[in-house]
């Protein structure tokens, strides 16, 4: 069963997501762990569960998609500095926070399938995720209401608690990507 390396290539993917890593040159900055690497990831894990998504092409689908559209955002970036995106990267934001809600209840399913006590802590993570998605989509939207120094503490603490949720996401489908490796044996 090829399970538990599809969960170590999402806990992967899921990393690339979250996390950036930018050089900036005097005309440009450019991301350096860019989203749709981890895309690619999320997918290829996605590719090693048939039995999970098999019937549910939607999962393998919103990777592949979420893929694309990082890569056209990625490149118009490099290609048009002076491009405004904010419009079309809230779109995939928008897309990538209901597709990861979804991602880790079918996370959550497989570890509670096999037993695993990661199930309840992935059901948490999701719910957290959401909570924490949906206060930067807040944010995004009040942004120009609110004053400089209130908006930077909101969001210095919005991101310290998206990137806790990212992390301690990753953790709990490593543990339970071994806890299956174990189950195979």
């Amino acid at each position: 069963m090829k399970l538990n390396q599809g969960i170590r290539l999402i806990a992967i993917g899921f990393l690339f997501t979250i996390i950036n890593l930018n050089i900036t040159t005097t005309s440009n900055t450019i991301n350096v762990t860019p989203d749709f690497i981890g895309w690619l990831l999320i997918a290829a894990g996605l590719t090693k569960m048939k039995e999970y998504t098999r019937r549910k092409p939607y999962y393998l689908g919103g990777a592949v998609l979420l893929t694309l559209i990082t890569i056209a955002l990625w490149l118009t970036a490099i290609i048009f500095p002076k491009f405004d995106l904010r419009y079309y990267e809230v779109g995939a934001s928008l897309i990538t926070g209901l597709y990861i809600f979804i991602l880790l209840g079918l996370l959550a399913k497989i570890a509670k399938d096999h037993g695993s006590r990661h199930a309840h802590n992935l059901r948490v993570l999701r719910y957290a995720y959401l909570i924490v998605y949906i206060l930067f989509q807040a944010i995004e939207l009040t942004a120009i209401y609110l004053p400089l120094n209130v908006l930077s503490i909101i969001t210095l603490i919005a991101g310290t608690a998206a990137l806790v949720i990212a992390v301690a996401t990753a953790i709990v489908l490593f543990k339970l990507s071994f806890d299956l490796e174990k189950e195979e044996e």
